[in-house]
C-alpha cells in the first residue's frame, strides 16, 4: 500500500488550526434552530438580564452542550445559552460561496456569539472576526490565570489578542529505547536538544546495530524533509504553489540527505524500497529495533487516553522506555510538537460579550467530556488545559512520569506562528516525490522534476476553473436568536435521525413547522451510549426515530406502532406508493411496523458480450437455481488460464452461497432476539450447500474457491481481476454493481459490454437478506402518533438524504427531482427491479440473525470450517455441518454467559483456529445515547 504522506494529516502538521470545516450543504444559512434552556431573570454582576447568547457546536457535541447550558443556566439565570449547528453555519449553502477558512469562520460567527474552535489559521486571526478576551479576562476577579498549565493560554494568543480561550491542548512527544542508546554509547536525550542532535543520536545507534533504525519518521520521510527544509530555510512552502520552485538546488540536496539517511537506516519511514513483503512498524519498535519513535507506536492504546482501558505498560516491552519532547523547531515545524489547541471563541459581533465570556471561562472548567458526564480522552497528549480539570479526571494518573516532563516542557516552549497559511497545492506532489524516492528508488532530482511538472500542470488548471469569489469584508453582527419553540397550541415531537446528516434533517424540520400544521419537530440526535444498541433501545430515544434496517426480532416489533390504521385513514397517503417487496419488510402479522425510506439489493451481474455470443437471452427473476446452472453450464468455454467461466463468485463466495441457500428454501437459522440458534444441519441447507459446491468440483462452471475462516488462511481472491479481464458470464454483485454501466449500456473502460439483471429469484423468491431497507418508525410509547404520521409522510418525500440508496416510493422515484439527479446505473436498477418488487419478500434473516443475537456478532468458524472440509478433504457435508452447528451452539452459550468470545472460542474447541483471538474490553462505550423515555 503506498504511504504517501495524508494531505489532510498535513494539512494538521503545518497548520496549528482546524476552521470550522466544510460541511457541504444545499441550504441556505439557518435560523438558529434548537430548544434553549429556559431564561430567568438578572444576575446582578454587571451581565444583562435575561440575556441571550447563542453557541456553535457540531451536531456530534449537540447533547453535550446541551446539559451543559442547561448546567450553565442553573448557576447564571440572567443568561440564557442557545446551541446552534456548527455543521449549518459553517456551509455556505451556495456552491458559489468563497469556502475559504476566513469566509467559513464569518458565517460561523455571524451565526453564533460563541462557539466550539480549534487553533485558527494566521488568516482567521488577522481577519478581525474573533474577539480579544483578554480584557474580559483581565477584568474577571474570579478567572484563576494561574489555573492554566504555563505557556498554554499563549497557545490561544495572537497578534490580536486572545482569540482562543483552551480547553485542550494536542501535543506530540518521543520515546526512545534506553537500551539501544546505552549499548551504543550515545548520550540520552536532553529536553532542550535540536533536530540536529536527534538525527546524530539516530546515526550512531543505526551505525552501532546492523538491526537497527534510528528514528522511526512516521511521516514516511516528511517531518524528517521539513527539518531540512527549514534549516536551510528552503522557500518551497511559504510562497504560492505558482511561484514554488521544486527543482532548486537546496531541495534536491534536502532530500539526498533524507534518502541517504534512510539508507543508512539513521531514519525508518515504515517502508522498504522494493519491497513487497513490508514489516509492520510497530511491531519493529515493539522489538526494539528504533531508537527513536513516537510512544504510541508500542500501546495498545494511547499515551494519556482514560475511560478506554490502560495502555500496554513499559514492562510488556523487551526494552527500557524513555519519553522526551520532541526538538524545538521554528514556525514550519513547530505544528508538530506545539500542536493543536482545542478551545472556545467569541465572535466580534456579538452584542453580549461579559455574557459570551462567562459562558466560555465556565465551558473551560467542566470534565464532563461526554453526554453521559464521562471524561472521554482519546488520543495521544490531550492535556486538559486547566490544571484543575485534569486533578479532577486524573489525567495524570495514565501518565508516566516522564512523558508528564515531556509535555510539560513542550507545554512551555515559546509559541512560534506561521504569518501565512502555506499554499497546501504543494503538499501534493512534494510529498509524492519523497516516496517516489524513498520506496522506488527514482534520482531525487528526476522526482523533485516530476513533481515540479504535476505542481505546474495542476497551478494551470486551477487558473482555467472559475474564479474564486471575493471574500466578504468588514465588521460581524451577530443574527438576534430566534429559538425555534412550538407556538401555542401545537404539539411538539421528538425525532431521532439516527445513522443521517443531523443537520439536514434540522432544515426539514424547519420546513414541516413552518407549515403550522399543528406539529411541530424537535431534532434531537444522541450518539453514545455505554451498552449495546438495539432498535427497542432508540424507540426509548423519541417519538419517533430512523433505524439502519428493517426490524428483525419480536422485541423490535413489540417497540414499534403499528401504521397500518394510519394508511386506512389517510386517503391522500396510499399504501401501494411502496414496493410490496420493500414494504413486507416492515409488516408482522398483518402489521406494518415502519414507513420505508429508501433501499438497495444486489444485482446479478453479467457479461453481455459473452451473453450475445453464446445467443443466450438476459436473466430474469424467475429463474431458478437449476436455470442459472443451465446457463452457466452454456456459459463455460475453455481450458486452462484463459477458461471462460458461466459464474465467478465475485469478492469471494460466502455471500453467494447465502443467497442460494435461501433460493432453495433453507433457513440458516431459527428464532429470534436471543433465542436464535443455528440450523446448520437442516437436509434442505446441506442440499442448497452441495449443490453450491458442486458448481465448481462437478461442473467446473466456477473456480476452485474456499471459505475463509481462519488468519492462517493464505488464501488470495482474483475474481474482480478475472470477470474484468472478459472470463467471467455471470456474478452476484451489490449496489450498482461493480462494474458501471454507462450511458447507452457502454463501459468504456471495459473490452467487453457489462450489464445488470435482477437476482434470480424464482426458487424462493426475495428474502430479507437479499434486501436492505431503512426506514423511519414510531416508538409504541409515544404520545404524538399522528404528529409522527404527519412528519414521517413528510420526510419519506425528500431525495437529499438516500445517500446512494433508492427511493422506497415509487412516486418519488419516478420524480423529475430523483431521476434528474439519479446516475445511469441507478435508473437502471429501478427498472430491472421493477417487477421483481411487485412481489412481497420473505423474512430470512439466515446469517444475521445470529451476529445480530449478541453485541459480540456471532463466530462462523465452525460453519465455514465445515463446507471447507467438504471441498478441501472431500469430507462428508451433512456430518460436518452436525458438528459446526453443535459447536456452534455451544458457543453462543458460552458467550452468551460469560461475555468472552475468545475464552468461549477456545473453550469450545482447543484446536480453535479462528479470528476471536482476544476479549473485548467491557469498559468500551458504544452505541447511542439512551435519551427520552428510558
Amino acid at each position: 500500500m503506498r504511504r504517501v504522506f495524508s494531505l489532510l494529516c498535513l494539512c494538521s502538521l503545518l497548520l496549528s488550526a482546524c476552521g470550522p470545516g466544510n460541511s457541504e450543504d444545499d441550504g441556505p444559512i439557518p435560523g438558529l434552530d434548537t430548544s434553549p434552556v429556559p431564561t430567568a431573570q438578572g444576575s446582578g454582576d454587571g451581565t444583562s438580564s435575561g440575556a441571550t447568547i447563542t453557541f456553535a457546536a457540531w451536531e456530534y457535541e449537540m447533547s453535550t452542550y446541551e446539559t451543559l447550558a442547561t448546567k450553565f443556566h442553573e448557576e447564571n439565570p440572567g443568561i440564557n445559552v442557545v446551541i446552534v449547528s456548527m455543521d449549518e453555519l459553517s456551509s455556505s449553502g451556495e456552491s458559489d460561496a468563497p469556502q475559504d477558512e476566513v469566509s467559513r469562520m464569518r458565517r460561523v460567527v455571524s451565526g453564533a456569539d460563541t462557539a466550539a474552535q480549534s487553533s485558527i489559521s494566521p488568516e482567521v486571526a488577522a481577519s478581525g472576526l474573533l474577539l480579544d478576551m483578554k480584557p474580559l479576562m483581565e477584568s474577571d476577579a474570579g478567572f484563576k490565570r494561574d489555573d492554566f498549565y504555563p505557556g498554554v493560554l499563549d497557545r490561544g494568543t495572537y497578534d490580536k489578542g486572545m482569540l482562543v480561550l483552551p480547553r485542550y491542548v494536542w501535543l506530540q512527544i518521543l520515546a526512545y529505547n534506553k537500551d539501544l542508546f546505552k549499548n551504543a554509547g550515545v548520550p540520552e536525550p536532553k529536553s532542550d536538544w535540536t533536530w540536529n542532535d536527534l538525527f546524530g543520536a539516530a546515526e550512531q545507534i543505526a551505525a552501532f546495530d546492523s538491526k537497527a533504525y534510528g528514528f522511526y519518521d512516521p511521516s514516511s520521510g516528511f517531518y524528517s524533509l521539513l527539518s531540512e527544509i527549514e534549516s536551510r530555510k528552503i522557500n518551497v512552502l511559504d510562497v504560492s504553489a505558482a511561484d514554488a520552485d521544486l527543482t532548486q538546488p537546496e531541495l534536491v540536496s534536502a532530500i539526498e540527505k533524507i534518502q541517504g539517511l534512510i539508507t543508512n537506516r539513521t531514519i525508518y519511514s515504515g517502508v522498504s524500497k522494493g519491497s513487497k513483503n513490508q514489516s509492520d512498524p510497530q511491531q519493529v519498535v515493539r522489538d526494539g529495533h528504533v531508537g527513536i519513535f513516537p510512544p504510541e507506536m508500542t500501546t495498545s492504546y494511547m499515551e494519556g487516553a482514560t475511560d478506554i482501558g490502560k495502555p500496554q505498560t513499559a514492562a510488556d516491552l523487551p526494552f527500557t522506555m524513555g519519553k522526551i519532547n520532541y526538538p524545538k523547531s521554528d514556525a514550519l515545524l513547530s505544528t508538530i510538537n506545539n500542536s493543536n489547541v482545542e478551545g472556545f471563541v467569541i465572535s466580534s459581533g456579538t452584542q453580549h460579550p461579559n455574557e459570551a465570556w462567562k459562558w466560555v471561562e465556565f465551558l473551560s472548567r467542566q470534565t464532563d467530556d461526554s453526554p453521559n458526564g464521562r471524561m472521554m480522552m482519546v488520543g495521544t497528549g490531550r492535556i486538559p488545559a486547566r490544571q484543575s480539570v485534569a486533578e479532577a479526571s486524573k489525567f495524570w494518573d495514565n501518565v508516566d512520569d516522564e512523558a508528564k516532563t515531556a509535555y510539560q516542557t513542550t507545554l512551555a516552549q515559546q509559541v512560534v506562528r506561521m504569518t501565512k497559511t502555506p499554499d497546501y497545492t504543494t503538499l501534493g506532489p512534494l510529498s509524492q516525490a519523497i516516496y517516489d524516492v524513498t520506496t522506488g528508488g527514482k534520482k531525487p532530482a528526476d522526482a523533485l522534476k516530476s513533481a515540479q511538472e504535476q505542481l505546474t500542470a495542476q497551478v494551470d488548471e486551477l487558473a482555467k476553473a472559475t474564479p474564486t469569489p471575493t471574500p466578504q469584508a468588514g465588521p460581524v453582527v451577530v443574527s438576534t436568536p430566534v429559538p425555534q419553540t412550538a407556538p401555542d397550541g401545537a404539539a411538539t415531537l421528538v425525532f431521532n435521525p439516527l445513522g443521517y446528516d443531523t443537520s439536514s434533517f434540522r432544515k426539514m424540520a424547519r420546513t414541516f413547522n413552518d407549515q403550522k400544521n399543528g406539529y411541530f419537530v424537535q431534532i434531537k440526535a444522541t450518539d453514545v451510549t455505554t451498552s449495546p444498541v438495539t432498535l427497542a433501545d432508540a424507540a426509548k430515544s423519541a417519538d419517533c426515530f430512523a433505524w439502519w434496517n428493517a426490524p428483525q426480532s419480536a422485541n423490535d416489533f413489540a417497540a414499534l406502532l403499528d401504521l397500518q390504521p394510519f394508511f386506512s385513514a389517510d386517503a391522500s397517503f396510499k399504501q401501494d406508493d411502496f414496493p410490496p417487496a420493500v414494504l413486507s419488510q416492515l409488516t408482522s402479522n398483518g402489521g406494518i411496523y415502519g414507513l420505508p425510506y429508501t433501499f438497495n439489493t444486489r444485482v446479478l451481474g453479467y457479461n453481455k458480450t459473452i451473453f450475445d455470443s453464446a445467443g443466450i437471452e438476459t436473466p430474469t427473476y424467475t429463474w431458478k437455481p437449476d436455470d442459472f446452472l443451465a446457463a452457466a453450464k452454456a456459459l463455460t468455454t475453455g481450458s486452462g488460464d484463459k477458461k471462460q467461466y458461466g459464474y465467478i463468485p465475485l469478492g469471494g463466495a460466502i455471500s453467494d452461497l447465502s443467497f442460494f441457500i435461501t433460493q432453495f428454501g433453507g433457513q440458516l437459522s431459527t428464532g429470534s432476539g436471543k433465542d436464535v440458534q443455528p440450523n446448520f444441519s437442516d437436509p434442505t441447507v446441506v442440499k442448497a450447500i452441495q449443490w453450491y459446491i458442486d458448481l465448481a468440483k462437478v461442473h467446473g462452471v466456477t473456480p476452485k474457491f474456499t471459505l475463509p475462516y481462519s488468519p492462517s488462511d493464505n488464501s488470495s481472491d482474483n475474481s474482480y481481476d478475472m470477470i474484468q479481464k472478459g472470463l467471467g458470464a455471470m456474478w452476484l454483485d451489490s449496489g450498482y454493481g461493480s462494474f458501471p454501466v454507462g450511458v447507452d449500456g457502454v463501459n468504456s473502460g471495459l473490452s467487453w459490454q457489462p450489464g445488470l439483471a435482477p437476482l434470480p429469484l424464482g426458487g424462493a423468491g426475495m428474502q430479507s437478506g437479499d434486501l436492505w431497507v431503512r426506514g423511519f418508525y414510531v416508538s409504541a410509547k409515544t404520545e404524538q402518533q399522528q404528529g409522527c404520521w404527519e412528519w414521517l409522510k413528510f420526510v419519506t418525500s425528500n431525495v437529499n438524504n438516500l445517500n446512494g440508496d433508492l427511493p422506497a416510493r415509487i412516486s418519488v422515484a419516478s420524480s423529475a427531482e430523483f431521476t434528474s439527479s439519479a446516475n445511469e446505473t441507478q435508473l437502471q436498477m429501478i427498472k430491472i427491479y421493477q417487477e421483481a418488487l411487485k412481489q412481497p419478500s420473505k423474512n430470512n434473516p439466515g446469517l444475521n440473525a445470529l451476529y445480530s443475537s449478541s453485541q459480540f456478532g456471532f463466530d462462523t468458524y465452525w460453519f465455514y470450517k465445515a463446507i471447507d472440509d467438504a471441498i478441501e478433504k472431500d469430507a462428508n457435508l451433512a456430518e460436518e455441518l452436525k458438528k459446526a452447528d453443535e459447536l456452534t451452539k455451544a458457543n453462543m452459550k458460552c458467550v452468551a454467559e460469560t461475555q468472552k468470545p475468545a475464552t468461549c472460542a477456545k473453550q469450545t474447541d482447543p484446536e480453535y483456529d479462528g479470528y476471536n483471538t482476544e476479549d473485548p474490553d467491557p469498559n468500551r462505550p458504544i452505541g447511542i445515547e439512551r435519551g427520552w423515555g428510558g
